[in-house]
Parts: C-alpha cells; sequence; structure tokens
C-alpha cells in the first residue's frame, strides 16, 4: 500500500473509531458545560447562605437548564425534591404579608408575590385562590381583573407520562364564576353611583 493510501486509511479508521456526536446533542459544547457548572456552583453558594428565596431561585434555574442532569444530577435531584416545600413556605409568608398578587417575576431578593411562587410551582388551585383574593380586595382594578380572566392564556397542565406532552389547563368553572360575581358588584356599583351623581344634577337644576 502506497504512503498515500495508508494515511487516508488511518484517517478513515480514526473517524470510524472516534465516539458518535448526535447533532442533535444540544448539550455537548464547551459553552453549555460551562453554563451547566456554573449553576451548579450558583446552586451551592446559595444552599451555603441559607436565603431561602435566593435558593428557590437557584433551584428553578437548574430544572430550567436541559444540560444540567449531564453534568450534575445531584444538583437536579435536590432542587426537584426541595423545590416544592420550599416554593409553598415562600408562597404562604407573601401572603401573609398581603403579597397576593404582582406581575414581577419571581426575585431572589424575595420581593415576590405569592401568586407568582404558586405559578412557578405549576399549582395552577393556588395559584388561582391567591389571585382571585387580591381580585377581591381590589375590586376597582379593571386591569387585575383582566389578568384573572384571562390566566389560562398560556397555562399547561401536567406532563403525560404516555406521551411527554402537555395537555392546555383550564380553570375549573367556580372560579369563573367568582371573577363574574365580582363584575356583577361592580357594575352596580357603577349604577348606584350614576344615580347618585344624576339625583345630585337634577336637584342642582331645581335649586
Amino acid at each position: 500500500m502506497r504512503p498515500t493510501q495508508l494515511a487516508v486509511a488511518h484517517m478513515i479508521f480514526i473517524v470510524l473509531m472516534a465516539p458518535a456526536v448526535h447533532a442533535d446533542d444540544l448539550c455537548v459544547g464547551d459553552e453549555e458545560k460551562k453554563a451547566a457548572l456554573s449553576q451548579s456552583a450558583a446552586l451551592q453558594k446559595a444552599e451555603q447562605a441559607g436565603q431561602p428565596a435566593a435558593l428557590f431561585v437557584a433551584y428553578m434555574q437548574i430544572m430550567a437548564d436541559d444540560c444540567m442532569d449531564r453534568y450534575d444530577k445531584n444538583a437536579v435531584v435536590r432542587a426537584k425534591t426541595n423545590i416544592p416545600k420550599l416554593g409553598r413556605d415562600l408562597a404562604q409568608a407573601a401572603e401573609a404579608k398581603g403579597a397576593l398578587y404582582s406581575s414581577d417575576p419571581v426575585r431572589a431578593t424575595g420581593q415576590t408575590s405569592a401568586f407568582r411562587y404558586y405559578e412557578a410551582l405549576r399549582d395552577n388551585q393556588e395559584a388561582n385562590r391567591v389571585l382571585l383574593k387580591a381580585v377581591q380586595a381590589r375590586p376597582d382594578d379593571l386591569r387585575l381583573f383582566e389578568v384573572a380572566w384571562n390566566i389560562d392564556n398560556g397555562r399547561y397542565g401536567p406532563v403525560d407520562p404516555a406521551t411527554g406532552s402537555r395537555q392546555p389547563y383550564s380553570s375549573p368553572p367556580a372560579f369563573r364564576q367568582e371573577l363574574v360575581k365580582v363584575a356583577s358588584m361592580n357594575a352596580d356599583r357603577l349604577m348606584k353611583a350614576e344615580e347618585r351623581d344624576a339625583q345630585g344634577l337634577t336637584g342642582n337644576i331645581g335649586e
């Protein structure tokens, strides 16, 4: 065999023996590895600091990283195990302070509403409960009412183990019925206020 042919054969052998890397594997790059290890280090730091809100955010970031399971399986297990109880505790504490709803996302500083914690946990039932509580406490807030009325937009239920897919989530009819009650009460108040204004205007004209 000629030297050139030998070299070509050697290169083919190297290619065939090299470990297969699938084009759709998005976690093999240096940047992905660096990002995953950075998240893992951030989680360890948050765990050592003992700040619940910051730890919750660190758990969320671990679970959102699709490559984390490749580089730190233990971090993924800790996040999945601990985030439900931690999130509920933080949500209950926020509710006790009156922080029922906010459009702001979950923050490591702890300035987060109960609704946002429950939404992050995908606990739609509890999220609806505190949102309805907020609407009832602020019945004149039309923007908040609109948020509640359209809350199911973009929501999905749990993953189907058989198919791996999620079905769109629909809140129970009772939730919408409570919102209708709030709207009806608002309409009644507005009508009574208009009647009072009309009576006052009539009285002024008669004078």
